[in-house]
């Protein structure tokens, strides 16, 4: 028992690595984009909609936090 929890004890107190990758999404489409980021263990946050006369409809413009 004494060595299970030698064992385990380090574990239970040992900070995980929270940092990941996030992904590039500008130019994606917002199905694509979505499933990036949950490919990527991360939630979309509040979607802003606006117009910009470059980039199509219902496509990433650009994005808070940015890639890397």
């Amino acid at each position: 028992m004494l060595g299970l929890a030698a064992y385990l004890l380090p574990k239970m107190f040992a900070s995980p690595n929270d940092q990941v990758t996030v992904p590039d999404l500008s130019g994606m489409t917002e199905q694509n984009a979505r499933a990036a980021i949950g490919d990527a263990g991360l939630d979309v946050g509040t979607i802003d909609r606006t117009f910009d006369n470059t980039v199509k409809a219902n496509h990433v413009i650009s994005q808070t936090p940015g890639a890397d």
